[in-house]
């Protein structure tokens, strides 16, 4: 049985952001889960709870951006996002326009000959099919038996809409 994905048809702006979105919420599941199990008889942990909390809202500000980010390169309009962050549309432009027009930038240095990756955001360094099978295995490994994805390639089948 062959497990490789199937190869995405083109790695477009609104795959790429996609892909980015799917990045920033495995980090958020991964290091939430990593808050699940407890230390019982414990007096304290000197902050380091708390520290993790805060940790964790970074990352989901993180999803959060990258979820804007992805649906401006989908077509939504400013209405539609304002609306979903309970703000006017002017409002929803001003806050998350900057951040839309620095992932564009990012995305054509990346996709020019020569870049440093230093500078440019994570999902954005490698081959984006090796970042897709990476996040087709993980989405499979922590299926639940309630989840709406299915076969063994959700990213990629999605990117590629399949």
């Amino acid at each position: 049985m062959n497990l490789d994905p199937p190869p995405v048809a083109a790695f477009g702006p609104a795959a790429m952001a996609h892909l980015a979105l799917a990045s920033a919420a495995r980090l958020v599941s991964d290091y939430a889960r990593g808050l699940v199990p407890t230390r019982p008889g414990r007096a304290g942990y000197g902050g380091l709870l708390t520290g993790d909390a805060v940790q964790l809202g970074r990352l989901v500000d993180d999803v959060l951006a990258a979820a804007v980010v992805a649906e401006r390169a989908d077509g939504v309009g400013w209405d539609q996002i304002g609306e979903a962050l309970g703000v006017d549309p002017d409002r929803a432009r001003e806050q998350w326009a900057a951040t839309v027009t620095r992932w564009d930038a990012d995305l054509a240095r990346a996709a020019g000959p020569a870049h440093d990756d230093d500078e440019l955001p994570e999902v954005l360094t490698g081959p984006p099919t090796v970042r897709a099978r990476e996040l087709d295995r993980w989405a499979t490994r922590h299926r639940e038996p309630d989840d709406l994805i299915e076969g063994p390639h959700p990213v990629t089948d999605a990117l590629s809409g399949g």
